[in-house]
Order: structure tokens, then C-alpha cells, then sequence
């Protein structure tokens, strides 16, 4: 219940997104690739016909970081495997690429990393394909508060990085509603929740 309400949420979702602050496109520094993980895209399967951006805004963000010419590729994550509409094995990098490609976006300059399973292992197979392309600089795409977790594992790796946060959820604004528990709160809260238990998952067992 207590989970439930707005304050509650508030107070821990802002705790993860205000560490790294909302960029606008024009003011990126240019980069050597921009790098988007996993999260965002609903799969082509009924009613859809064609991957949507249904649940977080990484991809259409990516895309117009590009098309600013801030960077001339772009690498794409996530290897969770499925069957796809006509019976092809299809990974959930598979449907961000094919919905980059929507804007118009040349299919070479999009990289899929198509092996992992979650963050960590993004990280992990990421590091891998930048690595062998000669990439040690790019902006990174990723949910506000799930920058945290996802920054600090790839700077591990000694990266450089310009944390690019997108889909913001924490509302500043102080409402009556505010004082009425509801179900979008306890999603914000459970999401935070995970990503701070995760964080610290990772300083006892790296």
C-alpha cells in the first residue's frame, strides 16, 4: 500500500533519475556510436504487423540522434529469442533494427547484439562488439532510472560515455491526486525498487 502512493513512488524513482539529468538532441556532443538497450520495442506478433515502440521512447530517440548526425552507427540490444509471425526465429534486437529502419535508417550502420538475456549481459556482449569496431566513445540510451545501474557497469569497462536518459517518470508537479494510491505508482515503485536492489546485487557479488 504504501508502495502505492505517489510520494512513495516519487521519492524513489526521482532518486534514480536525477543523477543524470535530460539532454536535448541539438546539445550532444557528436560520438563515435550510440549505443540502445533492450526494453523498448513490442514484438510483430498479432494484432501488430511491425515492431512498436510501445514502452519506452530509446529507439525513436536513437534514430533522431542520428539522423542530427550525431553519431554514424548505432548498436542495437537484446538477444531474448522468439518465434516470430511466420514461424522465423526472431531476438528482440532483430525487431529494434526493423523498427529503426522505419526512419529511414541505412540497415549497415545498425550493429545487433543479439546474445544477451539483461543488463548485465548487455553490457558484457556490448563491450565485446564496440571493442573489436575501435569504439571507446558513445552516447548511451537507456531508460532514466535504469541509467544508474546500466552507466555504472560500463564504466567498468572504461568506456567513455555521455548518458543520454530517456522516458522520464517522476513528476514533480503536487497534486491532490498525489495523495491517492494507484497502480501507475506501484509499477514506479517496483521498477526502482529493482534497479536499486540490482545496483547493490552488483557491489556484493561484481
Amino acid at each position: 500500500l504504501v508502495l502505492s502512493f505517489p510520494f512513495s513512488a516519487s521519492t524513489l524513482i526521482s532518486f534514480l533519475e536525477s543523477q543524470h539529468p535530460a539532454q536535448r538532441v541539438s546539445q550532444v556532443t557528436p560520438a563515435q556510436a550510440i549505443v540502445v538497450l533492450g526494453g523498448t520495442v513490442s514484438n510483430p506478433l498479432p494484432p501488430r504487423i511491425e515492431p512498436e515502440e510501445t514502452r519506452e521512447s530509446r529507439l525513436s530517440i536513437a534514430a533522431k540522434l542520428f539522423l542530427n548526425k550525431k553519431s554514424p552507427i548505432i548498436f542495437v540490444s537484446g538477444g531474448v529469442p522468439y518465434s516470430g509471425p511466420r514461424g522465423e526465429l526472431r531476438t528482440e534486437s532483430t525487431d529494434m533494427k526493423e523498427y529503426l529502419l522505419g526512419f529511414g535508417i541505412p540497415s549497415e550502420v545498425i550493429i545487433e547484439e543479439k546474445q544477451s538475456r539483461n543488463t548485465k549481459e548487455n553490457v558484457e556482449y556490448l563491450t565485446n562488439l564496440l571493442k573489436a569496431q575501435g569504439i571507446q566513445q558513445f552516447i548511451l540510451l537507456t531508460s532514466a532510472y535504469h541509467m544508474p545501474r546500466a552507466l555504472s557497469l560500463f564504466k567498468k569497462q572504461k568506456f567513455d560515455i555521455n548518458p543520454f536518459p530517456v522516458s522520464f517518470r517522476h513528476d514533480a508537479d503536487i497534486k491532490w491526486q498525489n495523495l491517492i494510491p494507484n497502480l501507475g505508482s506501484l509499477d514506479n515503485s517496483t521498477l526502482a525498487l529493482k534497479e536499486i536492489l540490482g545496483m547493490a546485487a552488483y557491489r556484493l557479488f561484481p
